[in-house]
């Protein structure tokens, strides 16, 4: 049994473990998910930047992305490289491609996209007030069932998770590719070194709202299922993992554990020295994985230039 922690309800919701690829799914959640959404959930925060910062973040992108600049490569040595830099190197994503992002609460990382220069941008998040239209960006108010259109890339950065049907949702994605196009599903994953030392108090539990959670085996058989080609996985978790973890075994919720501070700098940089060994060993408790839509003659993979490991060295 796992307790709703994000809000400190500490309402209590079963999960089944498959005992067959270790995936867990909740046996019988709410009717209604709304009400767990509501009011300061962290995806549909605002975030208001000056117009030097998007300066300084849009040379500081264009550098990780392969445009040589003084200035931003003294910005990426100061605040370090922009995580989408190697999602969209990894996935080969061009500027003028067709992207979806899946889940894509108040699209801050579709505008971080557009400030690099990315021009075909649309988000979909059921949990949205209203469609958000603009000159390359649309956000709207749907899910992956009543979705239409064909992109080159779609990317679902921990919303996964939160669908009550994984396989369809694989399926879905795969309809609204293109040909070779690709996916990037990012999600905490079942299995991991966190899963196993706190069990219920596993902060990427979050139940009620994860309603299933992959394995790394687990989701492999999805892709598979689904016709989608699973090509390459890395692990991608943080301190937040253990940080987090810690406050629910001691029956603290996440908001209140994110108004003071719980734990000393140097405990959380030996959290985030843990996370970044066990991303290397395979054991993070978040993945990316990447997938294709097969094609008749797929050009090769491009070649990832960040610390990943080929799907058959995770089997």
């Amino acid at each position: 049994m796992a307790r709703e922690m994000m809000r400190g309800t500490k309402l209590l919701f079963e999960y089944l473990e498959c005992a067959a690829c270790g995936s867990l799914q909740i046996i019988r959640p709410p009717e209604d998910l709304g009400p767990f959404y509501a009011g300061s959930y962290y995806s549909f925060r605002k975030k208001h930047e000056s117009t030097l910062r998007r300066l300084l973040k849009r040379e500081r992108g264009l550098y990780a992305l392969g445009t040589f600049s003084v200035a931003g490569a003294a910005l990426c040595w100061f605040w370090g490289r922009p995580e989408f830099a190697e999602w969209l190197l990894t996935s080969g994503a061009k500027p003028t491609d067709s992207i979806l992002d899946v889940g894509c609460g108040s699209g801050l990382l579709l505008k971080e996209l557009q400030n690099v220069g990315f021009s075909n941008l649309t988000g979909i998040d059921p949990f949205m007030a209203t469609d958000i239209s603009a000159a390359g960006l649309r956000l709207l108010r749907r899910d992956l069932r009543t979705m239409d259109g064909a992109y080159d890339v779609i990317m679902a950065h921990h919303s996964f998770e939160h669908m009550p049907s994984p396989l369809t949702a694989l399926a879905d994605i795969r309809r609204l590719l293109k040909p070779g196009g690709k996916a990037l599903i990012r999600c905490p994953i079942a299995g991991s070194r966190a899963w196993r030392e706190y069990g219920a108090d596993w902060v990427q539990l979050d139940a009620p709202r994860h309603l299933f959670i992959p394995s790394i085996a687990g989701f492999s058989k999805l892709a598979e299922a689904s016709g989608l080609d699973l090509w390459r996985v890395s692990c991608d978790s943080y301190a937040f993992q253990f940080w987090g973890s810690e406050l629910y075994r001691r029956g603290i919720s996440l908001e209140q554990g994110r108004q003071r501070s719980y734990f000393s700098k140097r405990a959380i940089r030996q959290y985030e020295k843990r996370a970044r060994i066990l991303n290397q060993s395979m054991e993070g408790d978040s993945a990316c994985f990447y997938l294709r839509k097969p094609e008749d003659e797929v050009a090769k993979a491009p070649e990832n230039r960040f610390a990943a490991k080929p799907l058959a060295q995770l089997m």
